[in-house]
């Protein structure tokens, strides 16, 4: 039997987000995403050559609602310390939206995974991009003047990383969103990212 007729490929990628989201990428098996989209597993090798390619696809789907999307879009000049505060704004909402409490699905992957899982680069590469840009846009809060006294801008990056992490754990049991912000302020302020009122910041200058 071959491909369906009505077959669609972006809702057969959008089938296998939740698949994934639900259970892991180990436990999801090619059987059961075949079965999901309701093909064959030749059609699903056909159409998707294999399950890390068809993962890969819905990584760049999922992106698509990542909380810091819009980080990327950032310019020169922009403000860049109440770009990371709705970062993790973002996030908290995202996942007290989500009822059934999934959590996110890079970090659910990173938690689930053995390091030799064959998807296990695909989360260290999201991770490095992601400290990456972090990383410059904190260069660049030091350039403009908008950010002082940070040493180690890539560690700082990396740590607020690792506290979306944390958040991400954190709100499969905390469903309080007020307790989660507040959670973020401390974040905020524990790295020196919280924004300082402009007259401090001018008296700071004089």
């Amino acid at each position: 039997m071959g491909r369906p007729a009505k077959f669609n490929r972006d809702d057969a990628i959008a089938i296998a987000l939740d698949a994934f989201w639900e259970q892991g990428y180990e436990p999801t098996s090619v059987s059961e995403l075949s079965s999901r989209m309701s093909i064959t597993r030749s059609s699903f090798y056909n159409s998707f050559v294999s399950r890390e390619a068809l993962f890969s696809e819905v990584l760049a789907l999922y992106g698509k609602q990542s909380c810091d999307r819009f980080m990327n879009d950032l310019k020169e000049g922009d403000p860049i310390l109440p770009a990371f505060r709705k970062v993790l704004e973002n996030l908290i909402d995202a996942r007290m939206d989500d009822e059934d409490a999934k959590g996110c699905l890079v970090t659910n992957g990173m938690a689930n995974n053995e390091k030799s899982c064959e998807v296990a680069h695909v989360f260290r590469d999201i991770m490095g991009t992601r400290v990456d840009r972090y990383t410059e846009l904190l260069e660049h809060a030091i350039d403009s003047g908008e950010l002082a006294g940070l040493d180690n801008p890539r560690t700082t990056a990396a740590t607020f990383v690792s506290q979306m992490v944390g958040i991400n754990m954190m709100s499969k049991v905390i469903r309080d969103r007020q307790q989660l912000y507040a959670m973020a302020e401390t974040i905020l302020r524990g790295l020196g990212l919280a924004e300082v009122p402009a007259s401090i910041n001018a008296q700071n200058v004089a």
